[in-house]
């Protein structure tokens, strides 16, 4: 996977590569406290990568529209009747 960003004054573009086996293996391997995981979601609210969905899968559950309302932030939500944190950072070069 590529990404690409134009500089503020238009006159070049920047671009890093990375592999999708290593992105998706860090978020696999990556654990939050006792339970918690990573996702990645792309712009259009589907999964990139995800424990728990295959890449391209829409994430439909309404608390995920919580995520394109700000950059960044927490909030809490349910899932399968457990109480739930999700905190999120929305990259500034792939939104």
């Amino acid at each position: 996977m590529t990404i690409t960003k134009t500089l503020e004054d238009g006159t070049d573009v920047i671009g890093i590569d990375y592999r999708m086996n290593q992105l998706k293996d860090t978020v696999e391997e990556l654990r939050i406290g006792k339970k918690g995981s990573a996702i990645l979601l792309d712009t259009k609210q589907n999964f990139i990568m995800s424990p728990v969905a295959k890449t391209g899968d829409p994430a439909e559950n309404a608390f995920y529209d919580n995520l394109y309302q700000n950059d960044s932030g927490h909030f809490s939500y349910k899932l399968n009747q457990d109480d739930k944190e999700m905190y999120f950072l929305t990259n500034e070069l792939t939104g």
